[in-house]
């Protein structure tokens, strides 16, 4: 039985509900159009509620869904437990094989790499502190983390090389 892209985040968000809960207030949600290999990708940015005149610890977070799916959205219930603990959440909509047709975990994270590289240059307009980086993925995510927070080694030119962030972690929902 295979489900629709559609039918299948709108089952995939329900489980999420039932893992962490209704979404708590979120401070500020800032939505961001970021360069990628594929073209613009968009990154939900949630911030923690008075906060906004310093510069907090960031998690950028790749959501899983096996390569085929997924969006920035379905982590909130996860994020929000690190936004109350005073942290900038940052999700990345990377591109997806059911979304984007065609795409590899390569292309994937390609992708994730290059929202590193972004999240760092724009790290004060955003509002947050870029020695205080932490990488972090579920599931498809937690493999872009580990690929992301390699720094370099992919073969790519050097102007495309990522920084390396201080902290690197991984998550599955089980």
């Amino acid at each position: 039985n295979r489900l629709g892209v559609a039918q299948a985040r709108t089952e995939f968000d329900a489980f999420q509900h039932l893992l962490s809960g209704s979404p708590a207030p979120v401070g500020q949600i800032v939505d961001r159009l970021i360069d990628g290999p594929g073209g613009r990708m968009r990154a939900r940015v949630y911030r923690p509620t008075d906060t906004v005149a310093r510069l907090l610890p960031v998690i950028l977070y790749f959501h899983g869904g096996g390569w085929n799916k997924g969006t920035a959205e379905q982590s909130l219930g996860f994020l929000k437990r690190f936004r109350d603990a005073g942290f900038v959440c940052a999700s990345v909509d990377y591109r997806c094989r059911d979304t984007h047709g065609g795409t590899t975990p390569m292309d994937a994270t390609r992708d994730a790499r290059s929202a590193l590289r972004a999240f760092v240059a724009r790290a004060r307009e955003l509002g947050f502190d870029s020695n205080k980086l932490v990488v972090a993925g579920g599931s498809a995510g937690g493999h872009l983390a580990c690929m992301t927070a390699l720094g370099d080694g992919l073969g790519e030119p050097a102007e495309e090389k990522s920084p390396a962030p201080r902290v690197r972690a991984t998550t599955s929902p089980s």
